[in-house]
């Protein structure tokens, strides 16, 4: 496969009641549990690459049922499974993130940023080159628009067409996130 596998949880409140304990690291930090699977990244990459492709199409399959149906719980155990959150996972080569932001779910949104490192703000899908935050722009999605944008997603950056975020917000007559991506 070849894709890098770096999944943890952020800030997680509780641990997944689905890992062996094992899996499980207490933090210091008497406020937060955190899932720390960082340590267990090469148990999880090997059980990935060992995984059928039909499993990996089946994982995929939830992690867009997931996205759409905006569960934050199912996203959290798909990824927790081994699943590169940076990988492709529709067939427009869309990552969970580019999905979230296309269907304009801010609440899944910020979930995939916040509580799941490894995520590349600013990834490019294989077919277009679209970043979250251009298919967030194209697509009206104001407030995703302004939180990607606080989070330091790159306005510059350009797809295919050599287009950025800003001209697809003026190609769908979206004024209003074409004046915030100008500031």
């Amino acid at each position: 496969m070849g894709a890098k596998c770096c999944v943890c949880i952020k800030d997680s409140k509780k641990p997944s009641e689905n890992l062996p304990s094992k899996f499980i690291s207490k933090s210091n930090n008497s406020e937060k549990d955190p899932l720390d699977l960082n340590s267990i990244n090469p148990v999880l990459k090997e059980a990935y690459n060992h995984t059928s492709s039909l499993q990996v199409e089946q994982y995929k399959q939830s992690l867009r049922e997931a996205i759409t149906k905006g569960s934050t719980l199912e996203i959290t155990n798909i990824i927790t499974k081994g699943f590169p959150i940076n990988e492709a996972i529709s067939h427009d080569k869309f990552t969970a993130l580019h999905l979230a932001c296309k269907h304009g779910n801010l609440s899944i949104v910020q979930h995939i940023i916040e509580k799941i490192e490894g995520v590349n703000i600013d990834i490019q899908d294989e077919n277009e080159k679209w970043t979250p935050l251009m298919l967030a722009s194209m697509n009206g999605h104001i407030e995703i628009v302004k939180y990607l944008l606080v989070k330091k997603a790159d306005k510059s950056l350009v797809s295919d067409e050599n287009k950025d975020a800003g001209a697809y917000a003026k190609q769908g007559d979206f004024l209003e996130i074409m004046e915030i991506l100008k500031k």
